[in-house]
């Protein structure tokens, strides 16, 4: 074989990581700005607050022998078998919050004080890094009217695009899901969960992000509020029960449950 046949066997079979490491840092500069703006001194994460940052905040609390505080905020995994009736529940108990590959995953199954609390020691976190942005921010639930801006319904629309069809349709006619939910088939009143990819909750970011810049407002998990409402539906959600407008009536642990956090900007 000749070395410039060999050199380029060897390009070929490199070709694959390459492609892999290109898609990875492409993916990566897309989504590199945790938070959008929504007004003058509001910003809303990007993305809903997964099991590798709860993950984080549960760890400090153990590093820091708050064993009491570790213990009541823990994610109540036992909630996937205690409060939903499909599926592989047991499968999920055990790995959905533990296993690494579910570490971009949303947050589930834990109380609206959790959540808060886990607000405030990101605050915290803020507030101890040199480097950061603002003299003076805090991390917090957005109450219902914040959350209802920042999913940015189009106007004379309930949700963040035209239309009430949970999928968009290519110049092929091909369909696309617009977000993580289930679809009712009305010839046998049964329900698909998996047209848009994913039975449970997906990995954040999977669809378009809305007109802010944020992605899943609508499905994949139901977004707690500051006001202790749930709102933008979740993955065991039709589409017409995720309309902005609308709320979720599930009490808290719940694995269709998480939250998305803003950022009020106190002093800049």
């Amino acid at each position: 074989m000749t070395t410039q046949k060999s050199n380029k066997m060897k390009s070929l079979r490199y070709l694959p990581i390459l492609l892999v490491a290109i898609v990875a840092m492409s993916f990566l500069n897309k989504k590199s700005s945790p938070f959008s703006r929504i007004n003058t001194n509001l910003l809303a994460g990007n993305y809903e607050v997964t099991n590798g940052e709860y993950g984080q905040f549960l760890e400090n609390l153990k590093n820091n022998n708050h064993l009491d505080e570790h213990k009541k905020h823990s994610v109540k995994e036992d909630q996937w078998v205690n409060k939903l009736n499909t599926g592989f529940n047991s499968a999920m108990a055990d790995k959905y919050f533990t296993h690494p590959a579910y570490a971009k995953y949303p947050v589930v199954n834990i109380s609206l004080e959790s959540a808060k609390a886990y607000c405030v020691w990101k605050t915290e976190v803020y507030h101890n890094d040199p480097k950061r942005e603002y003299k003076k921010v805090l991390f917090r639930l957005p109450t219902e009217t914040e959350w209802q801006e920042l999913a940015a319904p189009v106007l004379g629309n309930s949700l963040p695009w035209r239309g009430t069809d949970p999928y968009k349709e290519d110049k092929k006619g091909r369909l696309f899901s617009r977000t993580n939910i289930k679809v009712k088939n009305y010839s046998d009143n049964s329900y698909n969960y998996i047209f848009d990819g994913g039975f449970y909750p997906v990995h954040i970011g999977d669809y378009d992000p809305n007109q802010n810049g944020l992605y899943d407002v609508i499905g994949n998990v139901a977004e707690m509020t500051a006001d202790g409402t749930l709102k933008g539906g979740s993955w065991d959600n039709e589409i017409s029960e995720c309309a902005i407008d609308k709320k979720q009536t599930w009490t808290t642990p719940d694995p269709r449950a998480g939250f998305r956090m803003v950022m009020e900007i106190i002093e800049k």
